[in-house]
């Protein structure tokens, strides 16, 4: 990839090990899931359900990018949430340091995941510890330990065939949360830890060398799975959206 603006320059082409069947909407993915200006949102739904939507994270500020999480986190408490929705149909990757550090405390401590090598080997652990997202073994950027969101809060996550590499990884680190669902449709698939080596002033060399594996160390070589299978309309309204709806039914059952 480009070492100015992070733009995909070339590709691997050959059969990919894991093809996806689903059409894709190039004209979406290209301005709406790859828009680099895009931001992460919160809001208040009914119900005191709080709303997060998580999009793709390039490269830049991790403690800016996610103290942006954090606050939507503490906002939402402040006003009564305790039931969420999170958002990942539009997360297509980039940095996941700041969408965990941010959703730490809805994640809940502990072991979160990880990843293994092509022989099953541990690579990589995932931790949450008083609220840090800890990566590699370092905490990823300090971050206060709020706000207190209990694990019998229900966690409604939503994703599609556009959620992709960390968006994907973020997903997993909720696979084994008690009182946490998943809705829509299954994901891309591209859920292996890459490497970033910038080998000149202008490329970076980014080549798949781990696989992602879940707190209960289930390993997804293919795609993140729903319990809820509902097709994606990128079109729809959130009011008129029927992921929504039924991550809101769940969540209030």
């Amino acid at each position: 990839m480009s070492a100015v603006d992070y733009s995909t320059v070339v590709w691997y082409t050959g059969e990919p090990r894991n093809p996806d069947p689903r059409p894709i909407d190039r004209d979406f993915h290209h301005s709406v899931i790859n828009d680099l200006s895009a931001r992460f949102s919160y809001q208040l739904l009914e119900n005191k359900v709080g709303y997060l939507r998580v999009v793709s994270i390039g490269q830049g500020e991790v403690k800016e990018q996610s103290d942006q999480i954090r606050l939507g986190l503490i906002n939402l408490k402040k006003e009564g949430v305790d039931k969420w929705i999170l958002d990942l149909r539009y997360n297509g990757g980039g940095n996941m340091e700041p969408m965990l550090s941010g959703l730490a405390p809805l994640i809940g401590e502990g072991h979160i995941g990880g990843s293994v090598d092509a022989d099953g080997e541990e690579r990589r652990i995932n931790k949450i510890e008083n609220g840090q997202f800890n990566n590699w073994g370092r905490i990823a950027c300090e971050m206060t330990n709020q706000p207190e969101i209990d694990s019998s809060e229900k966690v409604a996550v939503m994703l599609s065939r556009y959620t992709l590499s960390s968006g994907e990884v973020v997903a997993i680190s909720f696979k084994g949360r008690p009182n946490t669902t998943f809705i829509g449709e299954y994901s891309g698939g591209y859920t292996t830890g890459n490497g970033f080596d910038q080998i000149s002033d202008e490329l970076i060399l980014v080549i798949s060398g781990d696989i992602y594996s879940d707190r209960n160390g289930k390993i997804y070589e293919r795609h993140v799975d729903v319990d809820i299978s509902i097709p994606f309309d990128h079109k729809a309204s959130l009011q008129e959206d029927l992921q929504v709806k039924a991550a809101i039914d769940w969540l209030n059952k």
